[in-house]
Formats: structure tokens, sequence, C-alpha cells
């Protein structure tokens, strides 16, 4: 049994030191493909000092992002779901990786932020105006029991907070999020994983502060249920469409397409499975 649990040990040395080196090389690689998809490979931990563990959001800092804070453009912002004993629903940091290479160790990261509000989740996008917003979904032992009011906190360059907007309607748990950029202003479409709903957020964004203009709800009926692995299954996974003007795309734990966006009453085709939400393919942009 020692001896198997020895050779077990190496193999998954080796496989890690394996994953590393493939994922170096796919770095170098996309370094010379001026049409990558994704900005160049980091290989690194996400493990800051605290121990936070579970990574869930992913952002990266834009292009044109405002010099002079914490935070520089092709950096990637990674928030941590779960605290330094791996309870889901109480981890508080955002750390940042650098594109230049080098692996950090674990609990070596560099942390961005660190939240006073527990499980900071996908919930994660960056603002080109140079703020960062970021959701959370808080538990007291990790079960779907415990979850209680979330938040959205909207972080500066300098990773300070400048606001938490809170409310029990259009903001209350905000699981995944994204965003519609134009500069001074935005909107940002918000899933809240534990009454199934989606709201858009328009912010106006000016140099020291962002403000909210308008609230609105524009998605319902997504399917919630608890879940021992991820604390709760619920909707997620959004994505904007500017080209084809579509409001919004994403799935729920059941693979159901969502689409939802002040969509004009003449060009929606409504689901057959849930009445309140529209088809993706009809759904225009506001």
């Amino acid at each position: 049994m020692q001896r198997k649990r020895v050779l077990t040990l190496i193999a998954y040395q080796m496989l890690s030191i394996a994953s590393i080196a493939s994922l170096s090389m796919a770095a170098a690689y996309a370094d010379d493909d001026e049409g990558a998809f994704l900005p160049r490979l980091v290989v690194s931990s996400t493990i800051p000092a605290s121990g936070d563990l579970n990574p869930y959001g992913v952002a990266f800092v834009p292009q044109g992002f405002p010099a002079g804070g914490s935070i520089a453009p092709g950096d990637v912002l990674i928030s941590n779901f779960n605290n330094s004993n791996n309870v889901q629903g109480t981890g508080t940091t955002i750390v940042k990786l650098t594109p230049n290479g080098n692996v950090a160790p674990a609990g070596t990261a560099t942390t961005f932020f660190t939240s006073k509000l527990g499980g900071l989740d996908t919930a994660l996008g960056v603002l080109q105006g140079g703020f960062i917003l970021v959701g959370n979904v808080p538990t007291t032992d990790g079960t779907f029991g415990t979850i209680s009011q979330g938040s959205l906190q909207i972080i500066n360059r300098h990773g300070k907070v400048i606001r938490v907007l809170n409310d029990n309607v259009f903001l209350d748990t905000p699981w995944d999020l994204t965003i519609n950029d134009n500069g001074y202003q935005a909107q940002v479409f918000v899933s809240n994983v534990k009454s199934g709903t989606v709201s858009r957020l328009d912010l106006a964004v000016g140099s020291s502060d962002v403000s909210v203009l308008r609230e609105t709800r524009i998605a319902m009926g997504y399917t919630v249920q608890p879940n021992a692995a991820a604390v709760i299954l619920g909707p997620t996974g959004l994505a904007y469409d500017k080209d084809h003007r579509h409001s919004l795309c994403g799935l729920d734990s059941r693979q159901q397409n969502l689409c939802g966006a002040k969509c004009r009453e003449s060009h929606i085709a409504r689901n057959q499975r849930h009445p309140y939400l529209c088809e993706v393919a009809t759904c225009a942009a506001p």
C-alpha cells in the first residue's frame, strides 16, 4: 500500500511538471499569434498569503485602463470563493497575475484586493474607466442553507472599495456578470443564483466614482437547486455580443438558453419552457 502511494505521488508530480511545461510552451505560441483569442497565458498559483482557495472569477485588465494604480493592462484578476480551510462562500481575495512568465508558488500570489465580504465569485469584471466589479455569495459553513444576501462591490484601480451595491430584488446573490462597456457609461448584466434571475444595471462611470442610473430585472424563472459540490446551481455563464446585438446569452444548471434585455416586443420569441424568457437569436440589444 505504501509503495502504491509513493508511485501515485511520483506520477502526480510528473504530471504537474508536464502540465506547467506544456502551458509555458502554449504561452510562447500565444505570443506569436497576433490573432490569439486570449492574452498571453500566465502560469501561476492563485493562492495568496491568506491561503484562500477555489479560484472562481477571471477578468483581464484591458488596454487603455488608466495608469497609476496597482494593476495595468494585461494583468489577470482572479477571485477566490473559499477561505484557507476550503469552506465555500468564505473567500475574500482577488489576486493579480502579471504576464511575466514567472510561476508564483502556493501562498505567494499577489493580492490586489481583500474584501470584508466573503464568497467572492465569478461575477468579476473590469470597466475600462478604471474600476473593478466583483460579486459575492456568502455562506457561514459552505452550505446552501447558510447563503445570505450578496452584493456587488465597485473597486478602484488602487484596490479600494468605493461603493457597495446591495439590493434584495436586483442583486440578491450576484453569481456572474458580463459588461457592455461604453466608457463613460456601461451596462452590467448580473445573474442572481438563488433567485434565478438576471438584472441589468445602467452605470455612469466617472473619473473617481461609479453611480447607478437604473436597475432592471430582465430575466427570471431559472432553475435553482442546492448542490453539495458547488453549494448552489443556478444561472451563470453570461456574455454580451455587440456585433450581433444580442443582449445577453448564457446557460443555467439545465443548460437552457438565456436571453434577456429590454427586447422589443415585436421581436420577442418566447421560450416555451420559461415564458418570461426570450430566445437568444431574436433578442435585440437596447
